[in-house]
């Protein structure tokens, strides 16, 4: 009993991961998921994308599955397994929607002949910019703090709390990097990290 619990608990985990990376290329290159009608449908509500059954592979080959499930379980293993938890992969959910919308609005009213097609192409850059932008500062933020954490451990001379610091400094690094637009977001994280949550990173502090 105990191991079919731990073999679905760790399906659960991997199955977050899984969609935390389908999410990421979902915002990467919509283009390529316009007209996945039953993907579109699961990233309209939590429950539905908690429910989604997807396989996909790597540019290298490497295959990922969901794990379909109910929304409080993986409410409960995403918080296990990626930086920033649930609210992690929702945000990601909803940048999904957005990316997928955004390019749709492109092949419809993109058209540079035409004064609304302009403002509408003006509009998308904007924000595109707007994204970069919030992302520089986040990787900005993120430097400013591994520099602090360097100075600090390397001041330590006790292995244990050196160890302790150093997965502080690296949970916190994740936790910022994860706000991150795809392909700039950390979304893995070291194997001694993984399934340890963070008591000392709130990811609220570094949103803007």
């Amino acid at each position: 009993m105990t191991d079919k619990k731990s073999s679905r608990a760790e399906s659960a985990r991997a199955g977050a991961l899984a969609l935390q990376r389908l999410l990421s290329q979902v915002i990467t290159t919509p283009h390529a998921f316009v007209g996945d009608e039953a993907l579109i449908a699961a990233l309209k509500t939590q429950g539905a994308l908690a429910g989604l059954d997807r396989a996909m592979n790597t540019d290298d080959g490497h295959e990922f599955k969901t794990f379909p499930t109910s929304l409080n379980t993986l409410k409960k293993y995403s918080d296990e397994a990626l930086t920033g938890g649930f609210d992690t992969l929702n945000t990601l959910r909803v940048k999904a929607i957005e990316a997928i919308e955004r390019h749709e609005r492109k092949k419809t009213k993109s058209n540079k002949r035409t004064k609304d097609g302009l403002k509408q192409r003006v509009a998308d850059h904007e924000q595109e910019l707007d994204m970069l932008r919030q992302t520089n500062f986040l990787l900005l933020r993120a430097l400013q703090e591994s520099m602090g954490q360097i100075k600090s451990i390397s001041t330590v001379s006790d292995p244990l709390t050196r160890e302790k610091w150093a997965s502080d400094a690296i949970s916190t690094l994740l936790a910022i990097t994860s706000l991150c637009i795809p392909p700039f977001n950390l979304t893995d994280m070291p194997a001694q990290q993984k399934y340890t949550p963070s008591t000392v990173t709130d990811i609220n502090d570094y949103r803007k």
